[in-house]
Formats: C-alpha cells, sequence, structure tokens
C-alpha cells in the first residue's frame, strides 16, 4: 500500500491543476486496446488531430470524468452512513 501514494499524490495533482490531463489518464488507464498507429502519431507530435476529432475526445473525457465523479459521490454518500 505504501508504494501506491506517491502515485496517487500525481493522480491528485492531475486532477487539481490539470484537468484536461487527469480526464486523458482516466481514459487511457480504461482503454483495453493498444493505441492506434494515428493515437501513436499525434502523441508523438507526428500528426496534428483535427479539430473535430479533438473534440470528440474532450467530450469522452469528460463523460469518463463525470462517471468517475458519479461513483464517487456514492461511496462518500455510502461511507456517510456508517
Amino acid at each position: 500500500m505504501l508504494t501506491m501514494l506517491p502515485f496517487i499524490g500525481l493522480i491528485n495533482h492531475l486532477k487539481v491543476h490539470f484537468p484536461a490531463m487527469y480526464w486523458l489518464f482516466l481514459l487511457l488507464k480504461d482503454h483495453n486496446e493498444p493505441p492506434t498507429e494515428d493515437e501513436i502519431a499525434i502523441g508523438a507530435g507526428k500528426k496534428v488531430l483535427d479539430p473535430m476529432a479533438a473534440n470528440e475526445y474532450l467530450v469522452q473525457l469528460e463523460k469518463s470524468s463525470s462517471k468517475l465523479i458519479d461513483a464517487l459521490h456514492q461511496q462518500n454518500e455510502r461511507m456517510a452512513v456508517r
């Protein structure tokens, strides 16, 4: 458990200071397939992501984030009942 503490701190730092990067982390964490060639090229800065695709990614990130936030709220409510 002690080895997870720095990782949790990094995740919380992203969440507080860089919400878009936090959403990206959540999306990538839940991704079950390897990245596509286009995704690798975009990540490497070799290809520019067009604005429509960027908007689609942001929508997916926001949805992932809202699901996580809802789950955390439910968890907090259950803990408050105890």
